[in-house]
């Protein structure tokens, strides 16, 4: 808040010492004086922003205090007294007096002195609109709230009213129901029809039960009878600007929270994105040491990757699952770790118990993923468990036979035996084309989903043209 300089107009000098020293504490700039003639020596030169004056000075009171201090100065005038008075406080306010305080407290006058100061200057943000017929109300209206540094904008008129309120950023409508021009409850049912957020203080001569009643059910805020009297209309202004307000900001709050979340879970999302390529590339990392081990080729697990996504997508799963089956499908012979170097890497042919160590990786494979609940590793376990599955049933480890095969099992198998096939390893070289090609018709139906063998010479070009693209390095 800006420094704020405030004259304190008090005859008792103990009692005006003690406000100026927590006012001070507040951080405002405090000048002391004792009578109506200091008052007009300091205001003519400086400036001040508030004057908190007491109604009995010794050279003036009451009613010619105030008025004399209207006439020396614009500064807005908080009023200290001991005594009440609501004659007195009435006129006082048509005045434009800011607040009547006891001083009986002083120390929660103080408080509210503080407080009330804030929320005078925090009024300069809100934009107020009158509509109201009659000049002399109208002015009186707008000269009390210019008092309290609320930017206010006036009509006459119904049709003034309105479209000041379509053109402007308005937080209160003081609405007169006796218009020229228009009936007042039209008036204030094309308000809430552009804005019903915006409280709106009915004020009116008309005051039985039949027009609040309507008023209120259209949207009005509040009612007050004419003659009005200004304590109660400033104490009404202030509540439903301070209501405005406060909504306003629990709505900003809100959009700001709304904000803040879509951020966290984009970086939440983020996260889990990071995390699961950090998945993939682990999977992927592991299936090369796998094959690595086996001394089997370096792109193996690349080209039965690419060749499972593209039967995935033809079979008609979807991007995100054939997707997925290419991220996983490197771990399909993951359980050959566990496998001793010496069967693994055999030139020759398995004796039935080599043969029996060997087939049980994909027993083992299953059992190191199966417990994981990421759908990435669940993938990996299914594929490894199934991948050496026959559509005839024949294959192992559980016999499994057609669509009991899940189809990642059934793709995996198909993808990795055509590269297999075509590569050197250490216990056979690769075979020729026409040779895989002619397996593939014969155990169409037999050890392969007949479904897939077809799918793959359909588009046999595209599968070669992987290959071709991800051939072993040495």
């Amino acid at each position: 808040m800006r420094l704020i300089n405030i004259l304190i107009a008090e005859n008792a000098k103990l009692l005006s010492n003690i406000i100026s020293t927590v006012l001070r504490k507040y951080n405002y700039n405090c000048t002391q004086v004792f009578s109506l003639k200091e008052i007009k020596t300091e205001v003519s030169i400086q400036n001040y922003d508030y004057i908190i004056l007491n109604l009995y000075l010794p050279d003036a009171e009451e009613k010619d205090l105030i008025i004399n201090v209207r006439k020396l100065t614009d500064s807005k005038v908080i009023v200290l007294t001991s005594k009440d008075n609501d004659e007195l406080r009435d006129y006082l306010f048509k005045y434009g007096i800011i607040d009547y305080l006891n001083k009986e407290n002083i120390e929660l006058t103080i408080k509210n002195i503080d407080k009330l100061i804030r929320l005078i200057e925090e009024n300069k943000k809100s934009n107020i609109l009158i509509i109201e017929d009659s000049n002399v109300i109208r002015a009186q209206e707008a000269e009390v709230l210019r008092q309290r540094n609320y930017n206010v904008f006036e009509s006459d008129t119904g049709k003034g009213g309105i479209k000041i309120f379509n053109e402007e950023n308005i937080d209160l409508v003081i609405l007169d129901l006796e218009l020229n021009d228009m009936n007042g409850l039209q008036v204030l049912e094309e308000i809430k029809r552009k804005n019903a957020n915006v409280p709106v203080l009915i004020v009116s001569g008309t005051g039985n039960a039949t027009t609040i009643s309507k008023s209120l059910k259209n949207g009005a805020s509040d009612f007050m009878r004419k003659p009005i009297i200004f304590e109660e209309f400033l104490l009404k202004t202030d509540m439903l600007i301070d209501y405005f307000r406060k909504s306003k900001e629990l709505e900003d709050y809100k959009n700001n929270l709304e904000v803040k979340v879509k951020e966290a879970v984009k970086e939440i999302e983020g996260l889990s994105k990071e995390i699961e390529d950090t998945q993939k590339e682990v999977v992927f990392t592991i299936g090369a040491i796998v094959e690595n081990r086996s001394k089997e080729t370096g792109n193996h697990v690349n080209r039965v990757a690419e060749y499972s996504k593209l039967l995935a997508l033809y079979y008609g799963l979807s991007m995100e699952e054939a997707e997925m089956l290419k991220q996983a499908s490197p771990m399909h012979d993951i359980g050959k770790v566990a496998i001793p170097d010496a069967i693994l890497n055999k030139p020759g042919k398995f004796d039935d118990e080599e043969r029996k160590i060997m087939d049980s990786h994909a027993q083992l494979g299953y059992q190191m993923l199966k417990h994981s609940n990421r759908k990435l590793l669940k993938a990996a376990a299914i594929i490894a468990y199934e991948h050496h599955e026959k559509w005839n049933g024949k294959g192992y480890p559980r016999g499994l036979k057609g669509k009991d095969i899940h189809i990642y099992g059934r793709i995996t198998a198909l993808a990795d035996v055509f590269d297999a096939l075509g590569s050197n390893r250490c216990y056979k070289d690769a075979w020729t084309d026409e040779e895989i090609f002619d397996l593939f018709k014969e155990e169409s139906g037999e050890h392969f989903d007949p479904k897939l063998v077809d799918i793959f010479f359909q588009n046999l070009d595209e599968f070669l043209k992987i290959r071709d693209s991800l051939k072993d390095k040495f």
